[in-house]
């Protein structure tokens, strides 16, 4: 009896571990658009691409429609979310909110466990391989500036805040790509983050908060100059429309 209870133990709680296996590495595929805007997800052909089961895919498709990385539409099935310049002015225009409230905290509540953190996380950043955006130093460098951006706010008081920080950060990951892949050449986002740390560590709320805008709202102007009048625009052979 003993023996059998264990066994079902075994086998529930193999299967979040599954979704959460799947769900993760589907996202990180959206993200950094190795699963592009607008293509479809048949649960057979995912299960297929990540050898895994079909019940743990569908699990974590519902999921991701739950966060808006994918969308299910009926009686045709899943498909990644498409990408539009106006989405993304939404999702920096809330970040612009989100973060600079969440950063002024930060600042406030300022303490040398934080900025060891920040030091630390920034550090690591630096040093990394950026990579092309899509092989696996790319994937690497993005979890490093997530956990840059993290140590940023991390002394916030709000919980909340940082909750939604982190959520519009990774919606906004796709679009980082897209911008960057475009505009890297015209940027120097090391510095931008050395200059946000530095007001940040100076403890001048202010100034880092507007860098932090300046810095969220750069990818979008330089997306936004690809547009000119036209209603979408392919990069990297993935199609963005203005609406």
């Amino acid at each position: 009896m003993n023996t059998a209870i264990a066994s079902a133990a075994a086998s529930v709680t193999a299967k979040p571990t599954a979704v959460k296996a799947v769900y993760d590495r589907l996202r990180s595929d959206i993200i950094h658009s190795l699963l592009a805007p607008g293509e479809k997800l048949a649960i057979d052909e995912m299960a297929a691409r990540y050898r895994i089961g079909v019940n743990p895919v569908r699990e974590a498709l519902n999921r991701l429609s739950s966060e808006n990385f994918v969308e299910h539409r009926e009686q045709r099935g899943f498909y990644v979310r498409p990408a539009s310049l106006r989405e993304f002015r939404e999702l920096v225009q809330a970040r612009c909110l989100v973060d600079c409230q969440a950063l002024e905290q930060a600042v406030s509540n300022a303490s040398p466990a934080w900025e060891a953190a920040l030091l630390a996380a920034h550090a690591a950043l630096l040093a990394a391989d950026r990579g092309t955006g899509m092989d696996e130093a790319g994937r690497q460098w993005e979890a490093l500036h997530c956990n840059f951006h993290h140590a940023l706010i991390g002394a916030a008081g709000s919980t909340w805040l940082r909750r939604l920080s982190d959520e519009l950060m990774h919606q906004a990951g796709r679009y980082r790509f897209l911008g960057d892949a475009h505009s890297e050449s015209q940027r120097n986002t090391p510095d931008e983050h050395r200059a946000i740390m530095d007001a940040a560590l100076a403890r001048d709320a202010a100034l880092a908060s507007r860098l932090l805008r300046e810095h969220f709202s750069r990818t979008l102007m330089l997306l936004e100059a690809r547009f000119g009048n036209a209603s979408q625009v392919v990069v990297n052979g993935i199609v963005v429309s203005a609406d």
